[in-house]
């Protein structure tokens, strides 16, 4: 890999190692959103209490904040973004309606193709039935007039 310097940048310096070094992405802390209670040395002190409940607060404050700018921004943004969701979803549905339709023309085409076929193919079995038909009659006609003149042949 090449050698990019970040040096005005320590954040991405340091990333840029990870992904050098194929290093996977770190996961998420979460440690900050953990409430613990008091240890079992300081839980019989109050101060150590009334931190925790500090902490606590605090947590909850900022989870305030945070809902409180998550719902000023769906409403600035919500309307738009669904709008826009559904005329992709409506964008979708006539793309599927499209091709349903193309599906259902080439469907038709080739049934009716296939229909056509199986009616040249009746009538062309119906002109060979006949011929074979009168064959065979001709056949048969030949035979007996055959075998009338053998007997005329041999009476005579």
């Amino acid at each position: 890999m090449p050698e990019i310097k970040f040096d005005s940048h320590p954040g991405l310096q340091k990333e840029w190692e990870r992904v050098r070094e194929k290093k996977p992405l770190a996961g998420f802390d979460v440690t900050k959103y953990t409430l613990e209670e008091p240890s079992d040395a300081s839980g019989l002190d109050a101060a150590s209490w009334e931190k925790s409940i500090k902490i606590a607060q605090m947590q909850l404050e900022y989870q305030k904040e945070k809902l409180m700018e998550n719902l000023q921004l769906l409403e600035k943004f919500g309307s738009n973004a669904w709008r826009k969701h559904n005329d992709g979803l409506d964008a979708i549905a006539e793309s599927f309606d499209n091709d349903l339709k193309e599906v259902q023309a080439k469907t038709q085409a080739i049934n009716r193709k296939r229909m056509n076929d199986q009616q040249r193919s009746y009538e062309k079995l119906n002109s060979l039935k006949e011929q074979a038909l009168e064959l065979q009659m001709k056949n048969y006609i030949m035979t007996v007039g055959g075998e009338r003149k053998e007997e005329r042949c041999g009476d005579t």
